[in-house]
């Protein structure tokens, strides 16, 4: 007869992980780290928010590159480009 008192598991839901790199140093930053607040993301992932030094777009690709090696499941470049 299997015991009454057996415990269940439940499986532990992963947390998703995303990296946004950003051009700018102050505004872009702000408008995803806002985002996140407004929208309670925080409770479904890990969002982080890089600003690339110089916001160029292969500084920006170099951050990104770096952000892969840590094992970011997503990574998101934001470019601002005036036409």
């Amino acid at each position: 007869m299997p015991s009454p008192l057996k415990r269940t598991v439940k499986p532990v839901k992963m947390r998703k992980t995303l990296c946004v790199v950003v051009e700018g140093q102050k505004t872009e930053k702000t408008y995803f780290t806002d985002a996140k607040a407004e929208y309670n993301l925080g409770r479904e992932g890990v969002l982080t928010v890089f600003a690339a030094s110089g916001g160029s777009a292969s500084n920006i690709l170099s951050k990104a590159i770096e952000q892969v090696k840590l094992g970011h499941e997503q990574i998101w470049c934001v470019l601002d480009a005036d036409t």
